[in-house]
């Protein structure tokens, strides 16, 4: 009798099943995966940008504020002048929010104080990605928490 070299129909349909049972049961958890990925790289980046914010209005010598935009894209926004001043824009950064991430702020703005590079208010910016969702803390001496 001679020997085969090979695999035979059957063999190969039990391999492609249990491939398929494995992408089937690992594909969501990889789309929450990304979710929280998402999640982090923002959070931690509003944290460098509140930080950049505080050092831009030191160097600069003067008030800077940091928004929210929502046209023509979600981004944050690093400025000289305010919203409130009619003539904003974001002169110093921009910098396009993931998508399908959206980050909320409880104000317009963020103003970074020019003589302490403190921020005027404390607040707190919300990131939340499908069913991801992180607060990003803002004290009033300009120190950064991150919370569930």
């Amino acid at each position: 009798m001679k020997s085969r070299n090979g695999f035979t129909l059957p063999e190969l349909l039990v391999v492609v099943a249990v491939v398929a049972i494995l992408a089937t049961v690992a594909a969501p958890n990889f789309a929450s995966v990304i979710q929280n990925s998402k999640v982090k790289k923002t959070t931690d980046f509003i944290t460098q940008l509140t930080n950049t914010a505080r050092s831009e209005a030191l160097n600069r010598n003067t008030d800077v504020y940091l928004s929210i935009q929502t046209v023509p894209a979600a981004s944050f926004c690093l400025s000289t002048t305010s919203v409130s001043s009619g003539g904003h824009t974001c002169d110093i950064r921009s910098d396009l929010i993931s998508a399908g991430t959206t980050v909320s702020l409880p104000v317009a703005e963020i103003k970074f104080d020019r003589i302490y590079g403190v921020p005027a208010t404390a607040t707190t910016f919300t990131v939340v990605n499908g069913t991801y969702r992180k607060t990003v803390n803002l004290n009033m001496l300009g120190l950064v928490t991150i919370g569930g």
